[in-house]
């Protein structure tokens, strides 16, 4: 696990300041539930307004 990094990387728009964590697994992470994502096309969107 030594080998795996995560970068964060904050105020990008301006001075950006990197913070570079070895082994990310050990900040104790919590599952994130799946978010759902919906799909539709402009035309059908455009339909609503008629």
């Amino acid at each position: 696990m030594q080998d795996y990094w995560l970068y964060m990387v904050f105020n990008c728009a301006t001075t950006p300041d990197v913070h570079p964590i070895q082994n990310p697994v050990k900040l104790g992470w919590e599952p994130l539930v799946k978010i759902e994502h919906y799909h539709g096309s402009a035309e059908k969107l455009l339909e609503v307004e008629e």
